[in-house]
């Protein structure tokens, strides 16, 4: 090879090395050891592109892995489908379990309530005829439309017979109503003679023919609402019948003059708690001749619209009124000091001795002993059952009928162990009440006018009653 051309050939390898070279990225050039300073910030900031994160950096970019769609299991994948034989069964027992729950619904609309209540339904009536009980299918049925069809119209029927079931609650409700009702209808209508406008007898004969019309057929929501009317009708008028109600139920008052006395077991026969006997001081004031007597209380009852208090069946008058609780009693002294505007209440413990004592202290105001002064067992007579009318025995000295034996009377003081002062219980932690006075079925002994019998307010007998005393 001559010289020119080895000389072409370095040139020209030369030229393709600076090419080459000058060819380079920049920071191809900053990895070589080339130009190091800082490049300048293009002016407009807002056009660069977000630089690449840095743990991105150097990393090969990955491409997304694809997602999976998420198979949807069918219904035959979770359970394997039933058979014919097995859709019949179940079809059958769900019939089955909603005939159940149709005849438990029948069973309740056949009491005496329910038929009242429902029986002259339409409704109750169309739903009735649409399920007979023969329409259930036997257990050899096959008809799976059938079955599922009559499922269908019975589970409707009983969602619409529920709904019908508060008018049995109604109906009761009613019943109730009427059942307090009429006895104090009945209680006013024999008591007092009222004069009615033509218009407003006319009135009460209509709703007294309601009210046989609803006793005839059981329909005691109509008698209900004819007894309320008729008494709306007395009371729309009754300022009389009311006066005449607070006339009835006023008892007698006595006065008593008050004093000194001592108080307690004087003669060696009583308890613990009648001890220590004490001197006291009682201000005048009245008390009632007699117990407080059915009639009296009865009175109360009608004016207040409440339910009469059970008389055990011996009669109501001028017997003492007797199943009547502390709260009732004190009730009935708080109504008739409203309706007179005079001041009534319960005898406190001191007011009722001295009031049985008459000046005495002998056991009895008697003296020693209650022959045939008294309702006790052994007083009159033996083998007692039942309490006497009052004012059948001779008064004490202060004129009172009754301070011994017929029934317990009711005081407002609170039961203590002994009269030590240091015993004194709040009246609104009182457990028990004091009775005072011995009834009917109890010995003489129990009869004194010392004796206290601890009973819890909410107690009711017939063989405690009350009297009242008023406040000058």
């Amino acid at each position: 090879m001559n010289t020119k051309k080895v000389r072409l050939i370095v040139i020209a390898i030369a030229v393709a090395v600076f090419v080459l070279l000058w060819q380079k990225q920049p920071s191809e050039r900053l990895a070589d050891g080339g130009d190091q300073s800082e490049p300048s910030l293009p002016e407009n900031l807002d056009n660069i592109e977000p630089l690449v994160q840095p743990e991105r950096l150097g990393q090969e970019q990955q491409k997304p892995e694809q997602e999976v769609p998420e198979q949807v299991q069918s219904e035959t994948d979770v359970a394997p489908a039933l058979s014919d034989t097995e859709r019949l069964n179940q079809a059958r027992e769900e019939l089955d379990q909603s005939w159940a729950e149709w005849s438990k619904l029948l069973v309740a609309a056949n009491t005496k309530i329910g038929k009242h209540a429902l029986i002259a339904s339409p409704i109750f009536a169309s739903l009735v005829a649409q399920n007979p009980s023969e329409l259930l299918p036997s257990s050899a049925a096959k008809d799976l439309a059938l079955i599922e069809s009559q499922n269908q119209q019975l589970q409707q029927s009983i969602k619409t017979l529920s709904k019908l079931y508060p008018s049995i609650a109604t109906w009761q409700k009613a019943k109730e109503q009427y059942d307090r009702q009429l006895p104090l209808w009945n209680a006013f209508k024999r008591k007092f003679q009222v004069d009615l406008t033509p218009s407003e007898t006319d009135k009460v004969a209509y709703l007294e023919n309601k009210i046989t019309q609803g006793l005839k057929t059981e329909d005691y929501g109509v008698a209900a609402r004819s007894a309320d009317l008729i008494r709306n009708t007395y009371q729309s008028w009754a300022e009389k019948y009311k006066q005449a109600l607070v006339a009835q139920a006023l008892p007698k008052m006595i006065a008593i003059a008050g004093g000194e006395f001592v108080m307690g077991d004087l003669n060696d026969q009583g308890q613990k708690d009648e001890l220590p006997a004490l001197t006291r001081q009682v201000a005048p004031f009245k008390i009632s001749e007699t117990e407080i007597t059915f009639a009296q209380y009865d009175a109360y009852l009608i004016y207040q619209v409440l339910d009469l208090n059970e008389d055990s069946s011996w009669g109501r008058g001028a017997r003492p009124a007797i199943n009547v609780s502390h709260t009732e009693a004190a009730n009935f002294a708080t109504w008739l000091s409203e309706v007179t505007q005079r001041q009534f209440a319960l005898p406190t413990e001191e007011q009722w001795e001295y009031a049985a004592r008459a000046n005495t202290s002998t056991p009895f105001a008697f003296g020693k002993s209650l022959t045939h002064n008294a309702r006790c067992e052994g007083c009159d007579a033996w083998g007692q059952t039942q309490s006497l009318e009052v004012k059948q025995f001779e008064p004490n000295q202060f004129g009172l009928y009754d301070m011994h034996g017929n029934v317990w009377e009711w005081t407002r003081s609170c039961h203590t162990s002994s009269y030590d002062p240091a015993e004194i219980v709040p009246d609104e932690t009182c457990e028990k009440r004091v009775a005072r006075g011995g009834g009917w079925r109890d010995l003489p002994v129990g009869l004194r006018s010392a004796n206290r019998n601890p009973v819890r307010p909410e107690a009711k007998s017939n063989q405690l009653g009350f009297r009242l005393i008023e406040i000058q």
